[in-house]
Parts: C-alpha cells; structure tokens; sequence
C-alpha cells in the first residue's frame, strides 16, 4: 500500500470512530457518562397533593393493607417533603408501603447520589432502584421521574413481618405495584 492509501483508511478508521462516539456524553476524565434517561409520557405535578390520599380502598385491598389507616410524615427530610405510610400487609411478603412527594429535588438529584442503581419505567415514567449496600435485604425504594424538578419516592419495607419472610426482589415487585397504583391516582385526579 501506498502512503496516501494508508493516510485515507486511517482517516476513514478515526472519522468512523469519532462519528460512533459523537452521542456518548463524557465526564471529567474521559470517562463516559451515564445516558440521561428517557422522557416521562405526562407531566404529574406533586405540588398541593395529599401524600395519603394517593391510594384508594381498592388499592388498599389489592395489596392486603390492612385497616387503609394512613400516618402522614410530613417534612421529615431536608427537603421539606410529605410522606405517608400504610400499615403492613396481613398477606406475604408482610410488608408495608409508604411514599414520599419530593417536590424541591428532580430525579437527576438521585440518579448522581445513588452509586448502586437500575434503571428502569413504571407506566413509561424513568425510575431509579436504589440498590444500597449495608440497608436491610427486606426493603425497597424507586425513585419515579414524576414532573419537572419533582421526585416521586415509593418504598416497601417489611417493618414487623417475621426474618426472612420477604427478599428484596419481592419488596421491589411491591414497591412497583404501589408505583402503578399511585401514578394511576395521579392520573385520575390530574385528568391525565
């Protein structure tokens, strides 16, 4: 081959490979940074929203919560969010649902703190698994892209069920289930 020939399959190479890179973000240092995650398929607004009136009876039912007693929480984090928690389940996996409206932090706020994550959708929403290191095998928590600049959190824990009656692969089935069932009373009360 000839020096020219070598020039242009070198410069095709380099050309083709900066073109594959073209979309890839990078962090400091070169290294690739994460995708941003995909669009939320409706804006649902969590401000002025009562945190425990975002599960129905029936929905109560369908994940044997006893009781449908609600205990409000609010402001307990730096944020100033309310919460609400559920007793526990009378069925397995024995655990409780509870949920946080965090309307001062975006989902990017997560995405950066939690080292250990999947990423997945509940109803086409982009959603965060914190998958932690050291908390309790018993307990799970998703954070749900809900609206611009806002946070929905939902949790499964097991409280006061029995060791080893609930894994964390059954606690985050029932945080989904309760992701679904409070984004499908937001859409209902919002008109969405």
């Amino acid at each position: 081959m000839t020096g020219r020939v070598v020039r242009l399959l070198v410069a095709a190479a380099v050309t083709a490979l900066l073109a594959g890179c073209a979309g890839a973000p990078v962090q400091a240092g070169g290294v690739p940074a994460e995708p941003a995650l995909p669009a939320r398929p409706v804006e649902l607004p969590l401000n002025g929203v009562d945190p425990c009136g975002l599960l129905t009876p029936a929905q109560l039912d369908a994940m044997k919560v006893p009781g449908r007693t609600a205990s409000a929480d609010p402001n307990a984090d730096r944020f100033g969010s309310v919460g609400c928690s559920w007793g526990t389940a009378q069925l397995p996996p024995y655990g409780a649902p509870s949920i946080r409206l965090v309307t001062a932090q975006p989902i990017d706020y997560f995405d950066y703190m939690l080292d250990r994550k999947q990423v997945s959708d509940i109803d086409g929403f982009p959603t965060i698994r914190d998958n932690p290191q050291g908390r309790p095998e018993e307990l799970c928590l998703l954070f749900v892209d809900i609206a611009q600049g806002q946070t929905l959190q939902v949790q499964y824990n097991k409280l006061y069920a029995e060791p080893g009656t609930i894994n964390r692969e059954q606690a985050c089935a029932k945080a989904r289930e309760l992701g679904h069932a409070v984004i499908a009373t937001l859409r209902a009360q919002q008109g969405k």
